[in-house]
């Protein structure tokens, strides 16, 4: 068995349980029309949102085991490559804290929703930065050993924007999609890039 096979086993199962997660976290978008927000805070139970916010330390932090691929990829791109998604998955892991204490916060009093608001969407900010400068490493990579374009499609920025913008307008309105189309883009990245790293850099079980 590869370690692609093993790798991605991983990380799939650490992005169903983050999506699982995530649905409690965002329980009350039933209520709001599917729509995330401050409404959709209130409208979930407490324990939901401490669960599903807590259970985030646990299925983001299992995103590092895609650290020793990205160091793969070698020299200083590789390194900096690891430092990056290292920072996305740090961001990431900061969104899940800040939302258990911001939705407790929104519950308890909704004058806080707009404050709140702003920290979360600096927060939504940061992670795509973090996520840009992931494939901008990796596309520079890809461009430098002439591998596949495809490769392209499957960089974490490009994953977002399909499966949470692009997808999100068709598909919007399907129960929990707009919660779990984050877990859905990281599995396809993952996907695309152990399988660089296994294809065109050739790490694997000997």
């Amino acid at each position: 068995m590869t370690l692609f096979s093993l790798t991605f086993a991983a990380l799939s199962a650490a992005c169903l349980a983050n999506a699982i997660g995530d649905v409690f976290m965002l329980y009350g978008v039933r209520y709001t029309n599917w729509e995330p927000g401050v409404e959709a805070m209130q409208q979930t139970p407490e324990r939901y949102i401490k669960w599903g916010a807590l259970s985030g330390l646990v299925t983001v932090s299992a995103w590092f085991l895609l650290v020793p691929a990205a160091a793969q990829v070698g020299g200083g791109i590789g390194w900096a490559l690891a430092l990056a998604f290292c920072f996305y998955v740090g961001v990431t892991l900061s969104f899940h804290v800040s939302y258990l204490f911001v939705g407790l916060g929104v519950k308890a009093d909704n004058t806080l929703a707009e404050p709140f608001a702003g920290l979360l969407g600096l927060i939504s900010a940061a992670s795509f930065l973090g996520a840009v400068s992931v494939s901008v490493l990796w596309a520079v990579d890809l461009f430098m050993r002439s591998a596949s374009l495809f490769y392209l499609a499957c960089t974490p920025a490009f994953t977002i924007l399909f499966f949470q913008m692009f997808m999100g307008r068709f598909l919007g309105r399907a129960p929990y999609y707009k919660v779990v189309a984050g877990p859905i883009a990281m599995v396809a990245f993952f996907a695309g890039f152990l399988h660089y790293t296994e294809a065109v850099i050739g790490w694997h079980v000997p």
